[in-house]
């Protein structure tokens, strides 16, 4: 039975992403279960300067969910170029850089330094941050920037793009076509969902930022959808995510027209199950008579 897939490539072992900003850079899992079996990772976000992030408290509980405005908090490039490259290249599984910036020319200057590191696979330009040279406007919002700003990566990249689309827009699939049309090699959906929650005793935000990333298994509907109608659009590959929290869950997504599953907060909530889920993989392709995991993809039959 097959469960590899080939994206842009590259061969993943597996399905299975492990979400950037769930799983440190990795080795953090290790002490659960060999991360090396899944099938990529995607490292935390890493930015020009090194960011201390967002005051705490950056993370609540919501229902079925949680909120986090953690605020990109990295070392900076140096220091993972110094650092971090060395400690994960020895994870035998695909490596994608998740890339923040705020314009256009730190993104370029990341995907430029880092195009020199055998580490790294994948890029995943992470979109849902604020462009501080159009007034604080959210690249993912504004389909001039992000139009902009995916040429612009593709342009310096010697990997492949994956452009990691922010959920917060009302055409999610003409936003999708104009990635692909610009040169994205593949879409990650979705990010987090702009959320907020408030404490009724104190009578104030649970999140000094007032505001954070809604994820979880609360948000897994609308990521299906947004999946479904990405994949509807284009043509590349797509890395489809939010709240999944069992096999199930993974096939929903393939069927929705996902090539490849991330997991994220689960990975924080119960460290063990992405690897459980793995493991269940092939039993679950079994009762369904399929050999190759590739087969169901986009498979979804509609009304």
């Amino acid at each position: 039975m097959n469960i590899s897939v080939n994206v842009c490539g590259i061969n993943f072992k597996n399905p299975i992403i492990l979400a950037s900003g769930t799983v440190g850079y990795g080795h953090e899992l290790n002490s659960f279960f060999p991360i090396n079996e899944m099938g990529g990772v995607a490292l935390k976000a890493v930015t020009v300067a090194e960011r201390a992030g967002n005051p705490p408290p950056r993370i609540t509980e919501a229902k079925s969910s949680i909120i986090n405005a953690i605020g990109l908090a990295n070392k900076g490039l140096d220091y993972f170029e110094s650092t971090i490259i060395n400690e994960v290249s020895s994870i035998d599984t695909v490596r994608i850089a998740n890339i923040a910036g705020e314009s256009i020319d730190e993104y370029i200057t990341i995907c430029d330094r880092l195009n020199k590191h055998d580490a790294i696979h994948m890029y995943e330009i992470n979109v849902s941050c604020p462009n501080v040279n159009a007034g604080g406007m959210v690249f993912g919002l504004d389909r001039g920037m992000l139009k902009a700003l995916v040429k612009e990566c593709k342009s310096v990249s010697k990997k492949p793009i994956i452009i990691k689309l922010h959920p917060d827009v009302f055409d999610i699939a003409s936003i999708a076509k104009s990635c692909e049309d610009n040169g994205a090699d593949a879409l990650s959906l979705t990010n987090t969902i702009p959320s907020m929650e408030i404490d009724p005793i104190r009578e104030i935000p649970k999140l000094y930022n007032n505001f954070g990333g809604l994820s979880g298994e609360a948000i897994r509907p609308i990521a299906l959808r947004l999946v479904y109608l990405a994949s509807q659009a284009v043509s590349i590959p797509i890395i489809g995510g939010g709240g999944i929290t069992n096999t199930d869950d993974v096939i929903k997504f393939m069927l929705a027209g996902a090539s490849l599953v991330s997991i994220g907060t689960l990975a924080i909530t119960n460290p063990m199950k992405p690897y459980e889920i793995l493991n269940e993989l092939p039993a679950f392709l079994e009762r369904k008579k399929v050999d190759d995991i590739n087969e169901i993809i986009g498979r979804l039959k509609t009304y």
